[in-house]
């Protein structure tokens, strides 16, 4: 064999192992894997982050609001969970907490007190509904 003719065998077999290695290479798309949900609420005030408001909640079922009385302190957000086959509404007797409007079943509705006092309030629409918050400085 000459020169040309190794030149060409070598060529004609790289190329050869380069098309076989497309050909047998795999045909599964690589996945690039995806991170975990991290709860991203931080967990105290010396994590760099602002500390979360203190929450809590009432149920709305049976045509009633449970608890029925509730002590929290100023700044939390309170929130009512309509969990009834029909819509209610929040009403604060005296403005606090609001109008909620009608809250359907599976709904919510939130309001952050930001006064001490305690506030009565009662469903609109079923008036024997009622409640109280009692908010502590």
């Amino acid at each position: 064999m000459n020169t040309r003719q190794v030149s060409s065998f070598a060529g004609l077999l790289f190329g050869a192992l380069l098309l076989g290695a497309g050909c047998f290479g795999s045909t599964t798309p690589v996945q690039t894997p995806t991170p975990a949900q991290v709860p991203t609420t931080p967990t105290s005030a010396t994590d760099g982050n602002a500390p979360t408001a203190p929450e809590a909640r009432i149920t709305i079922q049976s045509f009633a609001f449970t608890p029925q009385s509730v002590t929290v302190s100023k700044g939390t957000k309170v929130t009512w969970s309509n969990n009834d086959s029909v819509a209610h509404t929040v009403v604060g007797d005296s403005g606090t907490p609001g109008t909620s409007g009608s809250i359907a079943p599976g709904a919510t509705y939130s309001y952050t007190f930001t006064q001490a006092g305690t506030f009565t309030y009662h469903c609109g629409i079923h008036p024997s509904m009622t409640g109280t918050i009692t908010v502590t400085p």
